[in-house]
């Protein structure tokens, strides 16, 4: 960190105004998949448990000056789910496309890092592809050809519950691997496809395994740190340094109760205590922000929705953080780590 504690005197406002703005992890398409919401239209943040209200709409979004966000597919369970996996990720693509088509005076979808930088550069929010748990693949590797096509970003390895890929965070019991065959073999594709393997929810076991596999940077796109929580879910030292040593990044959530065991009652400092943690720990070059907007009920205070991001933005500075790096956390390591990636996959193809 550096500058003072009003952040180098930069006006936190005109900071975030500047800056690239780049979520990394949110679930816009849960409420339009399965309740039917269209994020076009603004809604309120949501109150208790109320599972009728979202923190990402479009309006909200522009409001809070997001420039790109990444799309998270995720594929749920039956009785919710009654396509096959696959299939139900290809249905959840199609909502995506069409939401783009319908409000393409505000919005485009970006598959390269040059796309979403010209789509931004010519006043519109950028939107990138990710799935969170492999099982949305059904198993089937080859299926990767043509979501690399479409621009998938990032695939989260697991989820809540081990999947036959690799062994999950969230639950006491072991599935047959902490990294199977298959997930090698998935990991690999990735590596070659450029789609970034992200280590989020994977037990510390799958993450060493993962760690040993993978050839390109690795990324835990939404997460709090374990030394801060001590939660199984959270991601320790030894695995932030394995990712800053790939290269990678560390996206910090919204959700409190990964950040803090007081949990509802945590603030949005408490957020920023996770990204200096980080910084301290591996340098600002490998922290980021993946929300999980969407994906949760309850956010930190002082960031109820995707609109109230520039507090976050003037808490960074507050914290002492410099309008530079502040660019960096906010979404330029993440746009670094995704150049990083299509140079590594150009090269791969002209071998």
């Amino acid at each position: 960190m550096s500058g003072g504690p009003n952040g180098g005197r930069e006006d936190a406002r005109e900071t975030h105004r500047r800056v690239i703005v780049a979520d990394m992890h949110a679930h816009p398409l849960l409420p339009m998949s399965f309740a039917g919401r269209d994020p076009a239209r603004r809604g309120r943040p949501p109150v208790l448990w109320n599972p009728l209200r979202q923190h990402w709409d479009l309006p909200r979004a522009l409001e809070g000056g997001v420039d790109i966000q990444v799309w998270t597919i995720y594929v749920p369970v039956r009785p919710v789910r009654r396509l096959p996996p696959i299939e139900e990720t290809f249905r959840q693509i199609r909502l995506f496309e069409r939401f783009v088509a319908r409000n393409s005076d505000q919005v485009a979808a970006a598959r390269t890092v040059g796309e979403a930088r010209g789509i931004v550069e010519g006043g519109r929010m950028a939107f990138l592809l990710a799935i969170e748990g492999a099982h949305a693949l059904g198993g089937s590797i080859g299926s990767l050809e043509e979501l690399a096509r479409l621009g998938l970003t990032y695939v989260t390895l697991v989820h809540f519950v081990p999947n036959g890929v690799c062994d999950s965070s969230d639950v006491p019991w072991r599935g047959a691997a902490p990294l199977t065959d298959l997930g090698k073999r998935l990991i690999r594709e990735m590596d070659r496809l450029g789609i970034l393997v992200d280590t989020a929810h994977t037990s510390d076991d799958a993450f060493r395994e993962i760690a040993r596999v993978a050839r390109g940077p690795l990324v835990c796109t939404h997460t709090g740190c374990r030394a801060l929580c001590p939660i199984r879910r959270n991601i320790p030292d030894d695995a932030i340094r394995e990712v800053a040593a790939t290269g990678g990044i560390v996206g910090i959530i919204a959700f409190p109760w990964y950040l803090s065991r007081r949990g509802v009652v945590v603030g949005i400092d408490r957020m920023v205590d996770h990204v200096a943690h980080i910084a301290q720990l591996v340098g600002v070059d490998h922290v980021g922000i993946g929300t999980d907007f969407d994906g949760m009920i309850w956010t930190v205070q002082g960031l109820r929705d995707v609109s109230e991001l520039p507090n976050l933005t003037a808490a960074l500075l507050s914290r002492g953080f410099s309008g530079e790096e502040v660019e960096r956390i906010l979404g330029g390591n993440f746009l670094r780590v995704l150049e990083n990636v299509e140079s590594r996959r150009r090269e791969l193809a002209c071998a």
